[in-house]
């Protein structure tokens, strides 16, 4: 019998973060589900999901929930956490304190996640990292002025992606940016095209093949690569 998969994912109370942990714990993966502020043990027992404590947007959380789980090879992170913000609101009117949450939440934490998982992802043999992008940060697609604090910070999340794929490819850790598309989720306030279970499907069977190779880009929900620069 293969050993049990080991997958964290962050911001995992609600939306693709949840379904994540649902279908992965459905396959018998162990899953490490990261929030901010821990449910009640019957959700626990309900869900076969264990709930680990860390705000991403707090680097001492962050650097809590890494040693609780000092000794847990990862073969799957999700950096799934994210904020929308004031969805309307362009520059003139986006508020700092948005903005701010925004490129912590978005941007800076990936990275701190990632560096502070990096040994758990080194312990297993064949690991995968990925941050939840968004067609919002591609620059050819900013076409008004809502949501500026997101579509900014999207665009640093994908920089981002870039960065640690560079630096951790030595590791042979590949680490993507994945595509979900709109998704109907709390964040879209219902909107979107497409159901949250049908999106994190698609993009688990994605995450299952990326390759050292593929290490850097941004994968749609189909498996191909979502170009940075797309007209």
């Amino acid at each position: 019998m293969s050993p049990q998969r080991a997958v964290l994912v962050t911001g995992a109370s609600r939306g693709l973060g949840a379904a994540f942990c649902r279908q992965y714990a459905a396959e018998g993966w162990q899953v490490f589900a990261a929030c901010r502020s821990l449910p009640g043990s019957g959700a626990m027992a309900k869900t076969g999901v264990t709930f680990v404590q860390m705000d991403v947007a707090d680097p001492a959380s962050i650097a809590r929930c890494a040693a609780q789980l000092a000794d847990v090879p990862l073969d799957l992170m999700i950096n799934n956490a994210g904020v929308m913000g004031d969805a309307e609101a362009g520059p003139l009117q986006a508020e700092p304190s948005a903005w701010e949450a925004a490129f912590r939440i978005n941007v800076l934490a990936p990275a701190l996640v990632t560096r502070a998982f990096q040994p758990n992802l080194s312990a297993a043999p064949m690991p995968v990292a990925a941050t939840m992008g968004s067609q919002a940060g591609i620059f050819r697609f900013i076409t008004d002025a809502r949501m500026a604090a997101y579509r900014a910070t999207k665009a640093a999340a994908h920089a981002v992606t870039l960065s640690l794929a560079s630096e951790l490819a030595p590791m042979g850790i590949p680490y993507v940016s994945l595509r979900p598309g709109p998704t109907r989720t709390d964040m879209l306030k219902g909107g979107g095209q497409y159901e949250i279970d049908d999106s994190v499907a698609r993009l688990r069977r994605v995450l299952a093949g990326v390759t050292p190779a593929q290490s850097g880009l941004f994968l749609d929900r189909d498996g191909s690569t979502f170009p940075y620069d797309a007209p």
